[in-house]
């Protein structure tokens, strides 16, 4: 499965790890397929799940989900 980087580096900051956000911005191609670059995602503290759970919505920052909405 493929996502694009900007989910990761959304999913790093909505947790608070801006440093590691920059990082995943600076090393990250613009499509992240999640299993050829597991090991990158490993270096950020970022399992792929997460970026696969519950597609069409994201965390707030809070720990709560939020519906994404086109626009």
């Amino acid at each position: 499965m493929q996502v694009n980087k900007r989910q990761v580096v959304d999913h790093l900051r909505g947790r608070g790890d801006e440093d590691q956000a920059q990082h995943a911005e600076a090393t990250l191609p613009d499509t992240v397929d999640l299993e050829e670059h597991e090991d990158l995602l490993a270096d950020l503290g970022v399992e792929p799940a997460a970026l696969t759970r519950g597609a069409g919505s994201h965390d707030d920052g809070e720990g709560q989900q939020v519906q994404n909405t086109p626009g």
